[in-house]
């Protein structure tokens, strides 16, 4: 039976991917682009293979070498990529489930960051963040965490976790991605793993 559903639309939305240089942060940078949004990336690390993969997740578009593990660095990193997009709409941030035991606060803090640069030119209540954490193994390491108070710190209109199994399809996982970021449920599958946070966090919400 084919699906008649109209496919994601982000069209002249802009978008920032934290942690471009993975290969679901590369997935997930095409799926935007295929979604008509304007994409800018960043690393996780500065290191020369980061670089490399950097370069190809950004496809031409603007990129930023950036230590995810120093805020100064994703600061800036942000303010670079949002004046080179003409504004920020949505932000998303690629991580394994090893980086939340390090520091789950420390972690999430792109994602404060982007939502504040968000607000900066769209206001609070258009500000839409995900964070999409790559689980460790099939026990579901991730649900350890409370990932809910922690999406309510960032302070977005909506924030979202989405979590997915350690080697998982990158492709379909962008598209996962993309929909959540569009407000479009029902193009996110029924078995997605997806953690929102409290209605009543970060002010007025949808």
């Amino acid at each position: 039976m084919s699906d008649n559903r109209t496919p994601a639309d982000l069209a002249g939305r802009r978008a920032i991917v934290f942690g471009g240089d993975t290969a679901l942060g590369r997935a997930l940078a095409a799926a935007l682009r295929d979604a008509g949004a304007l994409v800018g990336v960043t690393g996780t690390t500065t290191d020369g293979q980061a670089l490399f993969a950097l370069k190809r997740a950004a496809a031409g578009g603007p990129a930023e070498a950036t230590d995810l593990a120093n805020p100064t660095s994703v600061r800036v990193a942000t303010k670079k990529l949002r004046k080179a997009l003409g504004g920020l709409d949505l932000a998303a941030l690629v991580l394994h489930v090893s980086t939340l035991e390090r520091s789950a606060a420390a972690a999430a803090e792109p994602l404060r960051i982007a939502a504040k640069e968000i607000a900066r030119g769209a206001g609070a209540d258009a500000s839409r963040v995900a964070l999409i954490v790559a689980e460790a193994g099939p026990g579901g390491d991730a649900q350890r965490f409370d990932l809910r108070s922690l999406l309510n710190s960032i302070a977005a209109t909506t924030a979202i976790a989405l979590l997915v199994p350690e080697s998982p399809d990158a492709q379909a996982v962008g598209r996962t991605a993309v929909a959540l970021l569009a407000d479009r449920g029902d193009l996110v599958p029924a078995d997605a793993t997806v953690v929102e946070a409290a209605p009543a966090a970060a002010g007025s919400r949808r």
